[in-house]
């Protein structure tokens, strides 16, 4: 990961801002790699970055850690194989400097090995347009994980929001609870963020076991969700916002039993703990022509092991 973490920091630290008005806090979750070198060879030459060890933890509490110790106004996560892209940090910091939103979303790539990239686009009217985090929510599916978000510090720290540790999609949890207490948000029409697509990556890894773990900790991430949907001190447009966003993550659980092939016991399985928790058959919501004709496909459990026996919805 070394080569990576090079180009990351170097993609931040060419942005044209003076080193003394940000910070890198770095975190080595464990790695057994060059990677401690790297770290400690671009810090000799950087004193805006910061060096925190820890043993292997994960990734929402690595994140923890460095938000305990940052002092910016703002946190902008940024995974150690991804990057910026050039010139994109200065627009956006002005932004933030002259905006009181609690989180700028801007747009994002998932760039490939090939140089190819695939731009990710938000909807067209949400752009420069000021709402809440509910009212997004209650409107639209979040998409691109934490990284394509600026998140105002303060509101972080007064909200005592931070990631949940121990568990894949530890971004669900923390951009929904972010996004249902967040006054305000915007999101400007600005490419920022580049994905990079590694096949050994956790998303696209077809390990079994790891396969396994991101389907028992999607079911806890929906157990949370539904806690934090009943508590009494959540608004009617909050709690609309997050039973679209249950919704919308239950769709995805079912999509990953077809994309990686789960078999007919294990599909039926599942499917009765969404059932259990009342999550499946999903409900007869209007949200987008895409969610009708999934629901009417996907409502019966016969039609998700023929589609995971065939392989649909699989990345190449």
């Amino acid at each position: 990961m070394g080569h990576y973490l090079e180009r990351c920091v170097g993609s931040i630290l060419n942005q044209g801002i003076k080193e003394s008005l940000f910070e890198i806090i770095i975190v080595n979750d464990g790695s057994t790699d060059n990677s401690a070198q790297v770290i400690n060879d671009l810090a000799k030459d950087s004193p805006c970055i910061k060096y925190l060890h820890t043993e292997n933890q994960g990734l929402g509490a690595a994140r923890n850690k460095g938000m305990n110790v940052a002092r910016g106004k703002y946190f902008f996560f940024v995974d150690s194989d991804d990057y910026l892209f050039d010139n994109s940090l200065p627009e956006l910091f002005r932004y933030a400097e002259s905006d009181t939103s609690d989180i700028i979303g801007f747009d994002w790539a998932q760039v490939y090995s090939d140089g190819s990239a695939l731009k990710k686009k938000r909807e067209a009217s949400i752009y420069n347009s000021l709402m809440s985090g509910a009212e997004y929510l209650s409107k639209l599916n979040l998409s691109g994980g934490v990284c394509p978000y600026l998140f105002s510090a303060s509101f972080l720290k007064e909200r005592s929001i931070v990631m949940p540790e121990g568990i894949y999609h530890e971004d669900e949890l923390f951009l929904s609870e972010s996004f249902i207490y967040a006054h305000q948000i915007v999101f400007i029409d600005r490419l920022v963020y580049a994905y990079y697509q590694r096949e050994d990556s956790i998303t696209n890894s077809k390990d079994k076991n790891q396969v396994s773990r991101r389907i028992s900790d999607t079911l806890y991430v929906l157990d949370q969700l539904v806690t934090l949907e009943e508590r009494t001190n959540l608004n009617e447009l909050q709690k609309e916002g997050l039973r679209r966003k249950i919704i919308s993550l239950t769709t995805d659980f079912i999509v990953n039993l077809i994309r990686f092939r789960v078999d007919k016991a294990q599909v039926k399985s599942n499917i009765q703990e969404l059932s259990n928790r009342k999550l499946y058959p999903l409900p007869d919501i209007s949200y987008s022509w895409k969610y009708i004709l999934f629901r009417l496909v996907f409502n019966y459990t016969p039609s998700i092991v023929l589609a995971s026996r065939l392989g649909l919805f699989k990345k190449e």
